[in-house]
């Protein structure tokens, strides 16, 4: 299952989202604080192009998961980051199921640009989700 995930900023978080759309959100401390917060696993995480395809594994399988992604807004004070830390939600939708599922997350990564304009444009920038990280090439 590909999730197709657009990259928006706004102050609060929008009520859970559908598989069909997902936002990456800028949020502060408190907006933070109030996320869901279900256990999964990163599996793996591979740029394709200026995509980004993120393995989760979790437990479930009864009811509708989501995740958010989401940068808390205190990254954007760095003049010349070299790495953004960018990180997952899960709202497991109260799924009492004991089944292991595996999907992957397709997160368009361009407007990452957008979002941090102050972003050098000849350099990579290291993004990190949970314990993975890879190389983002904002050219």
């Amino acid at each position: 299952m590909f999730n197709k995930i657009k990259l928006v900023s706004t102050s609060m978080p929008p009520p859970i989202s559908t598989k069909e759309e997902k936002v990456l959100m800028i949020l502060n401390s408190d907006e933070i604080n109030k996320l869901s917060n279900a256990p999964f696993i990163i599996k793996s995480i591979e740029l394709m192009g200026e995509e980004s395809e993120i393995k989760v594994s979790y437990v479930g399988g009864c009811k509708t998961h989501d995740f958010m992604l989401f940068v808390a807004d205190k990254i954007l004070i760095d003049s010349q980051p070299t790495s953004i830390n960018l990180n997952l939600s899960h709202d497991d939708g109260g799924d009492r199921c004991k089944s292991i599922v595996t999907e992957k997350l397709v997160f368009d990564l361009s407007p990452l640009t957008k979002y941090i304009p102050h972003l050098d444009h000849k350099r990579t920038v290291k993004i990190s989700i949970g314990d993975k990280t890879v190389e983002f090439d904002p050219t």
